[in-house]
């Protein structure tokens, strides 16, 4: 759980750092309008959105203490983005409406991400999520993605499964895009490998909270190793 915590608040840190720099690159000198960033990418009463408001503000208040961004102050407004598709698209419309945004930390979600992303071409806003699903680095130029995609990730945890031992894998995997695409890319390095994907398992992200038939269909696979795919949420650890 620590080493979770620890690497969402240095993917948010990591996107603040490009906020500045982005806003550093395309403000002139003698521009002091102020720099809006606005958060709508959790739920604001969720442990993640506790935190972003908690480091947000305080690198807001650091970067004015020394001088804003090119002389120009530094405001953060907060969005609730919600948990479902619907609830982050209403707040992703809300923040493209606040006065003077520049630019917006938007959703941890890809389907959420490409659901959105005709909006943001409109809009012409720069995005920061903070998805890992390359298809968003290929949606419009205004998605930013600080994190490594999945493509060079989950080739990573293919081969450390085969370097533990693991000739026939299993994967449990969610039904977005992120999760076909990763559990492909599982499937494609164990073939290179002269290897075998035994039981692709995918679980519907929205209506599943028994993990007892996917746990068992993996078991009674074959499979000598498993692969879980899913969000850092509780569906994951059920899942463990």
């Amino acid at each position: 759980m620590k080493k979770r915590l620890l690497k969402r608040g240095v993917c948010l840190l990591m996107i603040i750092c490009m906020v500045f720099t982005l806003a550093a690159c395309s403000k002139k000198e003698e521009e002091k309008d102020e720099l809006v960033m606005v958060w709508c990418s959790r739920d604001l009463n969720s442990e993640i959105g506790k935190k972003a408001q908690i480091i947000l503000k305080h690198c807001v208040e650091e970067k004015n203490k020394n001088g804003g961004v090119n002389g120009a102050p530094v405001r953060v407004e907060f969005i609730d983005g919600g948990t479902e598709q619907q609830a982050y698209l209403d707040a992703l419309l809300l923040a493209l409406d606040v006065e003077g945004v520049d630019c917006i930390m938007g959703t941890a979600w890809s389907q959420f991400g490409i659901a959105a992303s005709e909006y943001i071409e409109e809009a012409k806003i720069p995005v920061f999520n903070q998805c890992t699903n390359e298809e968003l680095a290929n949606c419009n130029e205004y998605y930013y993605l600080p994190r490594g995609t999945n493509f060079g990730m989950t080739y990573s945890w293919a081969q450390i499964g085969i370097d533990e031992g693991i000739t026939k894998a299993a994967v449990i995997y969610m039904n977005s895009s992120s999760g076909f695409n990763q559990c492909g890319y599982i499937k494609d390095h164990f073939e290179k490998n002269g290897l075998e994907v035994v039981a692709e398992i995918p679980f519907d992200t929205t209506n599943t909270n028994d993990f007892t038939p996917h746990v068992l269909e993996a078991i009674n696979s074959g499979a000598d190793g498993v692969f879980i795919i899913s969000n850092g949420d509780a569906q994951g650890v059920a899942i463990l």
